[in-house]
């Protein structure tokens, strides 16, 4: 079983706001949230989803990190995938350094970042996690 983690950036103030990042010609030039495997010893879903902002964005602090209860299961190429939803919550936009693997990055309202979006499951999980974080603001 592979273990991966999808991670949800957002702002609530001084609006709410996604990160989004942009995948290379290798991946379509899709646009996704920041995704990643779990290293495969021990690693949980929390520190996975610090070390994949880290690897794919270069930020490193969180104001606040909710996990909502929320996980896909699939298959892919006869290998069975557990995904897990974590949100992490900014202060404010902060600078992104990308990683080889992104070519470029946004910063949208709800509406738009789901409108770009190529996922549905990442689709899903903005909603789940926007509607979290406004319910306990």
């Amino acid at each position: 079983m592979i273990r991966k983690v999808q991670v949800i950036v957002y702002t609530l103030t001084p609006n709410v706001a996604v990160l989004l990042l942009r995948r290379g010609p290798e991946r379509d030039h899709i646009w996704q949230t920041v995704t990643g495997s779990l290293e495969p010893d021990d690693e949980g879903f929390t520190e996975g989803a610090r070390r994949e902002l880290l690897e794919e964005t270069g930020i490193e602090t969180a104001a606040n990190i909710i996990e909502i209860g929320l996980e896909f299961r699939f298959k892919k190429k006869n290998e069975c995938i557990v995904e897990r939803v974590i949100g992490v919550e900014l202060t404010g936009r902060v600078p992104v350094r990308l990683s080889e693997e992104h070519v470029e990055y946004a910063w949208l309202g709800e509406a738009e970042a789901l409108e770009r979006l190529y996922w549905s499951t990442n689709k899903e999980g903005v909603r789940h996690v926007l509607d979290a974080a406004l319910r306990n603001t």
